[in-house]
């Protein structure tokens, strides 16, 4: 138990991480129209940019690996057989919802992230220095997406609280 929030620990840690990496490239509003100088500004640095996309999206692919066997690891080796094990002698129906809305929310997760990826796969192939508006357009798109699985992160992260607290009022109860 103490591995399992040691690394709940760490994935909350990243979570915030993330967070901030994602209000920081947030410093243009995507419905607002770029400025000449802002339009040069993106094409004057395009190959530093794509450069940093590209190390973003090794990065965002390491971190899918990292949690998508985090969450399949907790799933396979923990609720699952713990559920099973209630089953056979008292059927906890708070666990088992528990399970389902892990299982679903980890696949909400591993489709998101394809999602993600796609887009920015598409904006590392927008050419920003002679398209900057298309880029930044593209980038508004990419900054939703990744939104979005930030969310489902939080999500995930709180089903797995309530977990440990249902196991753990459980256990106070045996």
């Amino acid at each position: 138990m103490q591995s399992f929030r040691t690394a709940h620990s760490r994935l909350s840690l990243f979570g915030i991480f993330l967070a901030g990496i994602f209000a920081l490239t947030a410093s243009i509003s995507p419905a607002s129209a770029l400025s000449a100088l802002q339009q040069g500004a993106i094409s004057q640095h395009c190959g530093t940019i794509t450069q940093s996309l590209s190390t973003l999206r090794r990065a965002d692919s390491q971190t899918r690996i990292y949690l998508g066997s985090y969450y399949e690891s907790l799933l396979k080796k923990f609720i699952i057989p713990l559920n099973i094990r209630l089953t056979k002698t008292n059927p906890d129906t708070y666990l088992m919802d528990l399970q389902n809305r892990f299982t679903d929310t980890r696949n909400n997760f591993s489709q998101q992230f394809i999602k993600y990826s796609q887009k920015l796969d598409e904006l590392i192939a927008v050419d920003c220095r002679t398209n900057p508006a298309s880029f930044y357009r593209s980038l508004g798109h990419v900054r939703a997406e990744r939104q979005k699985l930030a969310e489902i992160t939080a999500i995930m992260s709180g089903i797995i609280d309530e977990h440990i607290i249902a196991v753990q009022n459980l256990g106070a109860s045996l």
